[in-house]
């Protein structure tokens, strides 16, 4: 998988001998349909809303979610709230969101940028996290003022990664509950990992970027009720300079503790994507 850290141009699948892959055209709103098995999925055009609770209520319009905080807790950290409103996978910013705390990450502050000299940072996002008791929720806005389509991997194209350990042991080499997924741009995705994993959600295309709103099952993650989950996220920009390949990739977190040496063996880099020392958390607040 790697190449980061070389030509930014491939990666060798060191994870998983299949993925759990999706398609489809950037045109429009697309919305993931959730696939298992390691075969290919279809698209459908629109996301069903999840199951409403207890406390369900609608606003009237759709917020511009809330303020930029830096949440107090550790750092790498990202929290995620119950939710409590009707909640519609569509990749649009709605009433439910507001109960969420957005975090900032430009690719330019990334503590591991790894991109060709010619490379001037522009990407960013700004990202945030729901749960209920069955999924975990993420909204991710992403700026990019180019968006390049023509790579056979996703994550050589613009695209951003999730890695999510369920088990929070962050211990290294990766394990069924942990996973690497890939959402690229274009509207395809694809889930690396021991055992890859669907998902639900959609992207929008936006006058700036893109958004991201997917749903990921607890189970299928292996978290349970776990409330603490290991976490990351990177962005990969491809601005057309490097041909096939990405031209920057920059991770949002990068911890100080001991990387596994093993892990990402000859990649030139220990990464999240190979190794899960390199993770930082997700909180589910009560």
């Amino acid at each position: 998988m790697g190449g980061h850290a070389h030509t930014l141009s491939m990666r060798f699948a060191m994870l998983a001998s299949a993925a759990v892959v999706g398609a489809c055209s950037f045109d429009t709103s697309v919305a993931f349909e959730s696939a298992s098995g390691g075969n290919n999925d279809t698209l459908s055009t629109d996301a069903g809303p999840a199951p409403d609770s207890a406390e369900s209520s609608v606003a009237d319009a759709a917020p511009q979610g809330t303020a930029d905080a830096a949440p107090s807790v550790s750092d790498g950290t990202l929290q995620s709230f119950r939710r409590t409103q009707e909640l519609t996978l569509d990749g649009e910013l709605e009433a439910v969101w507001q109960a969420a705390t957005f975090v900032d990450f430009a690719i330019a502050d990334s503590p591991q940028l790894e991109a060709l000299g010619s490379y001037i940072p522009d990407a960013s996002l700004r990202m945030a996290s729901l749960y209920d008791d069955d999924s975990i929720y993420f909204f991710i806005e992403v700026v990019d003022d180019l968006l390049v389509d023509n790579s056979v991997s996703t994550y050589n194209d613009d695209s951003i990664e999730l890695s999510i350990d369920g088990q929070n042991d962050r211990s290294g080499p990766y394990n069924d509950d942990d996973h690497w997924l890939v959402i690229g741009a274009e509207g395809v995705y694809a889930s690396l990992g021991p055992a890859p994993i669907g998902l639900v959600g959609s992207i929008l295309p936006t006058a700036t970027g893109y958004n991201i709103e997917i749903g990921l099952d607890r189970e299928d993650l292996g978290a349970g009720n776990n409330s603490m989950l290991g976490f990351n996220i990177a962005i990969n920009d491809d601005d057309g300079e490097g041909n096939t390949g990405i031209d920057a990739y920059g991770v949002w977190h990068l911890p100080l503790t001991d990387s596994c040496t093993s892990c990402c063996a000859g990649q030139g880099g220990s990464y999240p994507w190979c190794d899960t020392t390199r993770l930082g958390q997700l909180q589910l607040v009560p």
